[in-house]
Formats: structure tokens, sequence, C-alpha cells
């Protein structure tokens, strides 16, 4: 250290070498693929994972596709036209006991063959 920097001593403390410096919490920004936006996630997310700046469309996970096909409140013209389409393709749409209806409140679609084995797990066998 010189004899100047002793008499005049920096205006701003650096801390230690060893200590750990503030961090920015994880996941709270992300990059867009595309235009390399730096975005705040939580507005990422507000905007269904679309780039505001290019419109590209982000990657999701499986909790949050699940999120959007999943609806917790679903009535009878929702789900009107599933079982003549799983009917044609070979498939069973209908509620937890093995009953083919739209009325149930609650209801699975899943493949004939799988039936058996979706039924003994959703009711606990």
């Amino acid at each position: 250290m010189s004899w100047l920097q002793k008499l005049l001593p920096p205006k701003i403390k650096r801390a230690a070498s060893g200590s750990a410096r503030k961090a920015v919490p994880e996941g709270l920004w992300s990059k867009c693929q595309r235009c390399e936006t730096v975005l705040y996630r939580a507005e990422l997310q507000k905007n269904l994972n679309v780039c505001p700046k290019c419109g590209n469309h982000e990657r999701i996970g499986a909790r949050e596709r699940l999120d959007l096909m999943l609806d917790p409140v679903m009535d009878i013209w929702d789900c009107a036209a599933w079982p003549p389409i799983l009917a044609e393709a070979g498939g069973y749409y209908g509620d937890w006991q093995g009953n083919p209806t739209i009325y149930a409140g609650e209801s699975i679609g899943t493949t004939n063959i799988l039936l058996p084995e979706v039924l003994r797990v959703i009711n606990g066998g």
C-alpha cells in the first residue's frame, strides 16, 4: 500500500475477499432464448411464458403443463364431446367407478386396456 492510499482511504469500503456477496435469488430472472432479453420471471409467467419483446414461447415444466390441462371446475358442456371421441378411438370416458357417463362430476379418460388398472389405483386397491 502506497503512502497516498494510506492518507486518502477509498470512499467505498470493500468486503474482504473471503466474504460472500449478496446474491440475487435463483429463478428470479429468465433470459429469452430468441432475443436474449432478461425478463422478470413473475411477469413472464403472467404472460403465459411468452416473451413480450419477440413473442417467443418459452418451455414450461410438467407441473405447469398439468395446471394448464386440468380444469378444477368442469361443467357438463366442457366434457360433452369427449365420450364419442374416445369411444371412436377405442378409449373410455366416465366416472371413477367405471360407469361411462358425463354426469358424474369427476371423470377419467383412458384406454379400455388400462381402465381396470386405473380404477384399481384410483380406488386404492
